[in-house]
């Protein structure tokens, strides 16, 4: 065979090469679109999780002539020190948080007989919600906005109206 056969043969048997590069360039850009879609999709945080606990607030009861609103914690997860909000308003008003000092678990009760919505410095103690000032309390009929917030995610864990007996 003389070698001027064999470069034709060569020259006239490339047809292979056109769609092995054709393969390899969509194989490129397929990984190149998935890289930048994956990067995309990474790039959006989680919103932050927030507890997700059964609370209800009701009348509670009437001790010394004073009206109670009563928070019981009935299931799901705990509220740990600091790390949740309460506010205790007349319905319409704007919401008034108070960070809470302590924990708030399955089985307890928080009794209130005031309102969040003044200045001073809120707890709980012995299971009754206090203020640092004098603080309104409740009227008959009156109704209230019981809210309690999440203050990492801030969302919202109860939302209750509660009208006073």
């Amino acid at each position: 065979m003389s070698p001027n056969k064999s470069l034709k043969n060569i020259n006239r048997n490339d047809s292979g090469v056109s769609p092995i590069i054709a393969v390899l360039l969509l194989l490129v850009l397929t990984v190149a679109v998935s890289t930048s879609v994956l990067m995309f999709g990474l790039s959006f945080k989680l919103p932050a999780k927030s507890p997700m606990s059964v609370i209800i607030a009701e009348n509670g009861l009437i001790t010394s002539g004073e009206k109670n609103i009563q928070i019981t914690h009935k299931g799901g997860d705990s509220l740990s020190e600091q790390s949740w909000s309460l506010s205790i308003v007349p319905n319409g008003n704007q919401p008034s948080f108070k960070k809470m000092n302590t924990g708030f678990s399955v089985g307890e009760v928080i009794f209130s007989a005031i309102k969040t919505d003044g200045s001073g410095n809120y707890g709980i103690q012995n299971g009754r919600l206090t203020s640092s000032t004098v603080t309104a309390g409740f009227r008959s009929g009156e109704t209230i906005h019981v809210l309690i917030r999440d203050n990492p995610s801030q969302n919202i864990i109860m939302d209750r109206l509660v009208t006073i007996r």
